[in-house]
């Protein structure tokens, strides 16, 4: 999980934080779970330039998956 706190949100801590831990990411292929309600982090992936995947989660209507933004499937996914 990836959390910051309140205080802290809007100076780049998320960001570091989630490229920190995908950088190292073979070819770029890293991708993460979030819910549907969380509009503004569902926002903040899509700033950072991580796709949406169009197809929601089986059996799991409220959440979302997300590629990184170098996953070689990502480029033919929208922003």
């Amino acid at each position: 999980e990836l959390a910051v706190a309140p205080a802290a949100r809007g100076a780049g801590t998320g960001a570091a934080l989630l490229a920190a831990v995908t950088r190292q990411a073979p070819d770029g292929r890293c991708w993460l779970l979030t819910s549907v309600h969380a509009a503004s982090t569902v926002r903040f992936y899509r700033r950072a330039g991580w796709h949406q995947l169009p197809t929601p989660v089986p059996g799991r209507a409220g959440l979302v998956v997300f590629l990184g933004p170098r996953h070689p499937a990502g480029a033919s996914l929208p922003r």
